[in-house]
């Protein structure tokens, strides 16, 4: 290979390696909305215990207005049709005043539920099904339109 070959291949490998470390120092913000529950089995009428979160991502922090009831969750069966319970809170009614909390790259803020295995007539779901627990949001609480967010149920088996 001639010298200017060589000189070639130097000066693309280095602005392939600039390109590659500009992008990783690039701010980025990501979020992920999730259901998480305490087990994926449990017995007929047994509470489910429930945790919505927003798990911040990327390498920029993620500023949210918060004062708890901006999440819930909605059961669905096995066929995708919500089934209970509402998804909103009476604890929440005459709360006002969100606070900014800033959450860095890894962190994650939410909500704790127990769902009693009910429907949203009050009748208890069917033994021996999957579930899908979904995440909702009950109002918009990141500032920002811009950041990308994933949403992620859970499945649970009633036994």
């Amino acid at each position: 290979m001639s010298r200017s070959g060589r000189f070639l291949v130097i000066i693309v490998a280095s602005g392939l390696l600039a390109l590659a470390l500009g992008a990783n120092f690039y701010p980025r913000r990501a979020a992920t909305f999730a259901a998480e529950t305490d087990r994926s089995a449990y017995q007929s009428g047994e509470p489910v215990g429930i945790w919505v979160l927003l798990k911040a991502g990327g390498n920029t922090p993620t500023t949210v207005l918060w004062d708890g009831c901006e999440v819930s969750f909605t059961v669905a069966d096995e066929g995708r049709k919500v089934i209970g319970p509402s998804p909103f809170t009476l604890a929440c009614l005459g709360l006002s005043g969100k606070v900014p909390i800033v959450l860095q790259p890894g962190q994650d803020l939410g909500a704790h539920f127990t769902w009693n295995q009910d429907t949203t007539s009050g009748s208890p779901v069917a033994p021996g099904h999957a579930y899908e627990i979904r995440p909702i949001m009950t109002s918009d609480f990141v500032q920002s339109n811009d950041i990308p967010l994933d949403t992620v149920s859970a499945w649970i088996s009633i036994g």
